[in-house]
């Protein structure tokens, strides 16, 4: 008999806090501040454990979600070609625009996000 628990560890559950967590510190970046030619090494970091999490449609969706709604709630501050940026810089594939206004519903289910 396999459990419940069992036939879930195949799917990653990425929860919008962790995202959060995870990208806040590419938010310096995206703002202006520091170096602009290097994207924090957290902040790649953060997009890599990111990525490594989201292995469904679902989860992609959600962290593209996620990361919009971090992106809302700063955008007054943010450079959204700069945030554009991150995942070239950080040498991680993302499978949608990062941008402030991601459009998570249309991206490109095939690509990995690492």
């Amino acid at each position: 008999m396999i459990s419940q628990s069992a036939t879930r560890s195949d799917a990653a559950v990425v929860g919008c806090n962790d995202v959060r967590s995870k990208a806040g510190p590419c938010l310096s970046y995206a703002e202006g501040k520091g170096d602009q030619n290097t994207v924090p090494p957290a902040c790649c970091d953060g997009m890599r454990n990111i990525s490594a999490e989201a292995k469904t449609v679902e989860d992609k969706k959600g962290v593209c979600n996620c990361l919009r709604q971090v992106f809302q709630m700063f955008k007054k501050g943010l450079v959204d070609s700069w945030l554009q940026q991150i995942p070239g810089r950080c040498g991680v594939d993302v499978p949608f625009k990062l941008s402030i206004d991601a459009d998570c519903d249309r991206f490109d289910i095939e690509t990995p996000l690492v």
